[in-house]
């Protein structure tokens, strides 16, 4: 089985995106799946929204609890995990569109031997935003920017049990990858595989305007955090990268 957790506060019309484009991707997929959505107590009704989903394309694989204060994305992520029952977890956020299908996807995952996945991604203008080429990624290379930007992450449930997202934190999963790349040593990333549209064209994005400004000491904390864990496999030149994102968030 394969599980999708997708977390969400207050993006009712997004998140009906997001899964009918998942819906539309297991259409001639024959094994099971299911897609967990963490409501983070929004105040806009999206189970209701949901339950129209459910009868417009006659499933019950939508699944849907509500948290009772609002606690941020990496919290919510945890909890959907830990609900999950599948033997893969896929993560999205509210506003993405899954873009492979399920077919290949479960395919992928089965004929190749690994705990963690990184799938190609493409933005709103249509632009692929890594090379074409399928590889593996190493530690080294994620945290010296070899790889990094938006992509589709995939990995075994088991890893779940090993590693949690910081829930005291509403940001930074990069720092988990890391932890998880160090521990596995690599993950495989296809390239040839459109894995997921990133949503640049809605104003409601935690990565810029006020909803930055909210975060901004909590990326700084983050850049930090990974400068300390990781440097002992860090070039100067991304220590210093690192360190001055640190000091522009403080400025």
């Amino acid at each position: 089985m394969i599980s999708f957790i997708v977390p969400v506060f207050n993006r009712v019309e997004l998140i009906s995106k997001t899964i009918q484009s998942i819906l539309d991707r297991s259409k001639s997929y024959q094994g099971a799946f299911e897609i967990i959505i963490i409501d983070d107590c929004s105040s806009d009704d999206i189970l209701e929204k949901l339950i129209s989903l459910e009868k417009a394309y006659s499933t019950d694989v939508i699944k849907y609890h509500r948290n009772l204060n609002n606690y941020g994305v990496n919290y919510s992520r945890n909890l959907g995990i830990s609900k999950a029952n599948g033997d893969w977890v896929v993560l999205l956020d509210s506003d993405d569109l899954l873009e492979v299908e399920l077919t290949v996807l479960s395919q992928l995952l089965s004929t190749n031997k690994s705990y963690l996945y990184f799938f190609n991604c493409v933005n709103s203008q249509g632009d692929i935003l890594h090379d074409s080429f399928n590889r593996e990624v190493f530690y080294c290379d994620y945290v010296n920017s070899k790889f990094n930007g938006e992509a589709l992450f995939v990995f075994k449930k088991d890893v779940f049990d090993f590693f949690r997202f910081d829930s005291n934190s509403r940001s930074y999963e990069g720092i988990v990858f890391a932890r998880m790349l160090r521990h596995y040593g690599s993950a495989i990333f296809f390239g040839s595989v459109i894995g997921r549209k990133y949503n640049t064209s809605h104003g409601f994005r935690l990565s810029q305007g006020v909803q930055l400004a909210k975060r901004r000491n909590e990326i700084k904390s983050g850049h930090l955090l990974f400068l300390l864990e990781n440097q002992a496999e860090m070039t100067f030149i991304n220590k210093l990268k690192y360190m001055l994102r640190y000091l522009k968030n403080i400025l």
